[in-house]
């Protein structure tokens, strides 16, 4: 998974990770898809 920023995002935040981060959101994760791009990063919250 990726832990830095895209490039267009670097002085901006994730929607995703502020929802997370608020408890507005829950991170799912289904064992019959791929990993996300931010999976890892979101989990930690």
């Amino acid at each position: 998974g990726l832990k830095d920023n895209p490039e267009g995002c670097k002085k901006g935040r994730l929607v995703n990770e502020e929802l997370v981060k608020a408890k507005l959101a829950v991170p799912v994760v289904y064992k019959d898809r791929g990993e996300l791009k931010y999976q890892k990063r979101l989990q930690s919250f």
